[in-house]
């Protein structure tokens, strides 16, 4: 898990260095392009919960469009969480699209809730016992969520449906803290 961990910060570091200065160019004091979040993913099936029960991973959002105040209202997110333990092996990469609706006013810490569509990119793999499995696929889903957000900073819990392998269903909670404005 240390390793892990070290590698999702590793990550989120180089990311951030490789993309600030070519995000600068296009960035205003109260608009990103780009923000990033670290989440947990906590599946709701019993095959995956036993490989672990939360999943530590890196999201990267693309701030696609804007309101009136500079907030972003659609949101293009990717992330990766995998786990491995005894002979099984699990990876999970959603891609997804989401709007937000807020509940307050342009300034103040706003409450949002929203939802969309996504991608899903899973993989599943059995050693033993009899007989083996290795599966990967590509599944069309929803996702809902809600949230608030504390200035650029934000904290959301989001609920995906619909990617399986071999059926074991990747649907389930991630928990994840965060920054629109990340450059």
């Amino acid at each position: 898990m240390t390793k892990r961990l070290l590698i999702v910060v590793a990550a989120l570091l180089l990311v951030m260095m490789l993309v600030s200065a070519a995000a600068a160019q296009y960035r205003t004091d109260n608009r990103s392009p780009i923000g990033i979040r670290l989440a947990i993913f906590r599946p709701s099936d019993s095959t995956l919960r036993g490989i672990g029960s939360t999943w530590l991973g890196p999201m990267l959002d693309w701030n696609a469009r804007f309101d009136r105040f500079d907030r972003p209202e659609v949101v293009v997110s990717v992330g990766w969480f995998g786990e491995d333990s005894n002979g099984e092996d699990a990876s999970y990469f959603p891609l997804t699209a989401s709007y937000i609706k807020r509940t307050g006013e342009a300034g103040t810490d706003n409450w949002y809730f929203g939802g969309g569509l996504g991608i899903y990119f899973v993989k599943y793999s059995r050693d033993f016992p009899f007989p083996q499995i290795d599966e990967n696929t590509a599944d069309l889903g929803f996702h809902v969520l809600g949230g608030r957000e504390f200035g650029a900073w934000f904290g959301e819990l989001r609920y995906d449906f619909g990617a399986s392998a071999a059926g074991v269903d990747f649907d389930g909670f991630t928990l994840s803290v965060g920054t629109r404005l990340a450059f």
